[in-house]
């Protein structure tokens, strides 16, 4: 007998404890139907989820951390250094302006700079896993 909800792997009853909070509508439809206990219950099925069709969320982000840090070699080491200044240690511009001995409107020019080639780099590895993907897997 096929049944049309996918893979059953066991059953399961609802026991009437978890309707205890639930509205008074809801108990009535459930003695309405004739199941005043557990024991009259029928077995409902339980679908499991298939572990191939699974999303890790954590495999995406170290995913792309990994993506993000080579495409950090792009970037010259003072690039590096006010990046690590803005975003690690949380220097604000006039801070990172007198390490580096420039003014803070270079400073905010930089970081423009060196997140666009950081972005562009990323979009460019991207679009080369997009292509592979293509070429190994026609469609």
């Amino acid at each position: 007998m096929s049944r049309p909800y996918g893979k059953i792997l066991k059953t399961h009853t609802i026991p009437y404890g978890t309707l205890a909070g639930v509205s008074e509508e809801l108990r009535s439809a459930y003695y309405f139907f004739g199941y005043k206990n557990d024991d009259d219950l029928p077995p409902l099925p339980v679908v499991e989820p298939d572990p191939i069709d699974c999303y890790d969320p954590i495999e995406d982000v170290d995913e792309r951390v990994d993506k993000l840090l080579q495409c950090l070699g792009v970037l010259r080491p003072r690039d590096k250094q006010l990046l690590a200044m803005r975003f690690v240690h949380e220097f604000t511009l006039e801070e990172c302006g007198m390490h580096m001995q420039v003014t803070r409107e270079r400073i905010r020019q930089l970081e423009a700079r060196a997140l666009r080639l950081i972005k562009n780099e990323y979009r460019r590895k991207e679009m080369e896993n997009d292509r592979r993907i293509r070429t190994t897997h026609p469609g």
